[in-house]
């Protein structure tokens, strides 16, 4: 499939599905390629210092993975589910890139390489394990307890860093080994907690719901991040070189709590 901008898509897809009455099992895998998709970057370059469009043409990447979840019923009242996924994705190639001054659009640059194979396209987890108990009461009452763990998660990365000249510009090892790499984010995980429970106040029919998130507090997990397309400049006009900004880290939320009440004309 191809449309424009969004590239020329090519995907596989294959699942099982297994049911009985304590059992429910699901089994999924998946190829997904995505090349000659282009987009557009505004951005300030401070090597030219000036306000760029950068122009990335024929990008191609690759997403593939299996996913898989098994739920129990364990009783009338309890059920209990595990979830996981592992995948993989990366691009496949190094594009080519135009820059072009955002002012009037005259070309600076006609055509440079962005070293983008082998990286991570994005920032979402490559390794995921998911696991709820639900319990259930006569009068419709829930609870349900949940865990997430995610693993394999990189920083969304700046292509601009990744250019032939921002690279050429990092004048020692350090410089460029800060340039090109992708920086691996530590796993993480939290603890949720949901509760529904209907009820009338009189004939009024009423539901209250608690909901928790991030139970333990646990507020050192890494969310995310992504790398800034700023540059230092450091040295003199003869003897210069350039390093990236710092990353912007993402952290998980702190404990949150929130209560509903409703009622049901």
């Amino acid at each position: 499939m191809s449309d424009g901008a969004l590239g020329r898509r090519f995907g596989l897809s294959a699942d099982y599905s297994l049911r009985s009455s304590v059992v429910r099992f699901d089994l999924a895998a998946y190829y997904n390629t995505l090349s000659e998709s282009q987009s557009v970057t505004h951005y300030y370059d401070d090597l030219s210092s000036l306000y760029l469009d950068m122009v990335m043409r024929d990008v191609r990447s690759r997403r593939m993975g299996v996913e898989a979840a098994l739920s129990f019923t364990l009783s009338s009242r309890l059920d209990f589910t595990v979830a996981g996924a592992l995948g993989n994705y990366s691009y496949m190639n190094n594009p080519k890139a135009e820059l072009r001054k955002n002012v009037d659009g005259e070309p600076l640059l006609a055509e440079e390489s962005i070293l983008l194979k082998g990286y991570k396209p994005t920032s979402s987890p490559e390794y995921t394990v998911a696991t709820s108990l639900s319990y259930s009461l006569p009068w419709s009452l829930r609870a349900n307890l949940e865990w997430y763990w995610a693993g394999g998660r990189y920083m969304e990365l700046s292509p601009l860093r990744r250019s032939e000249r921002a690279i050429a510009a990092a004048a020692t090892p350090e410089a460029r080994k800060a340039m090109i790499e992708q920086r691996l984010l530590g796993n993480g995980s939290q603890l949720n907690l949901f509760i529904y429970m209907p009820f009338e106040l009189g004939e009024v029919p009423l539901s209250a719901t608690l909901s928790i998130n991030n139970l333990l507090n646990n507020t050192n997990t890494l969310y995310g991040g992504y790398e800034p397309s700023r540059l230092h400049k450091q040295g003199t006009s003869i003897a210069s070189t350039v390093t990236p900004h710092a990353e912007k880290i993402l952290y998980v939320s702190p404990r949150t709590i929130s209560a509903t009440l409703t009622y049901q004309f």
